[in-house]
């Protein structure tokens, strides 16, 4: 046998087992796919049942309060203790500017940079403090002396 020629088989068997490990690569690469779409699907169908059973919870409970289990639940938001100044106006029933020219300096507020907020209970207070007695007669109905 010359030279040429077992080099040639050497080659030959490099290239047999070099197909045997691609087959065994390839094998298993499609085992990965299967098993990555497989736990995949699982995945999916956990998501699935959980929202489920959020939903089925979620009716059950509004069923319990008496609320329909068609109707989305009601957003719970916190109440604030402070509120900055435009919703303070809005809470007494005044506009931004009046509120900043006559009611600012009567209430106390926390200062953050330039951010101003009051305090609900304080603006109660205030609110309480600032009434007054229902008069008999008085300008500010259209009675009395500009009235005719």
């Amino acid at each position: 046998m010359s030279p040429y020629d077992a080099r040639v088989d050497q080659l030959t068997a490099e290239i047999a087992d070099l197909e045997r490990h691609l087959a065994y690569v390839d094998q298993r690469a499609v085992a990965l796919r299967l098993d990555r779409d497989h736990t995949a699907a699982r995945l999916q169908d956990a998501k699935t049942a959980r929202d489920r059973a959020c939903k089925v919870r979620d009716a059950a409970g509004r069923v319990r309060e008496g609320v329909s289990a068609d109707e989305p639940p009601p957003r719970r938001r916190p109440t604030p203790i402070a509120i900055n100044a435009s919703d303070a106006a809005a809470m007494l029933g005044v506009g931004p500017d009046f509120f900043r020219e006559h009611i600012v300096a009567e209430v106390p507020c926390i200062r953050r940079g330039r951010l101003r907020l009051f305090r609900v209970a304080d603006l109660e207070q205030w609110a309480a403090s600032a009434a007054e007695a229902p008069a008999g007669r008085g300008r500010d109905f259209g009675v009395g002396e500009f009235s005719s």
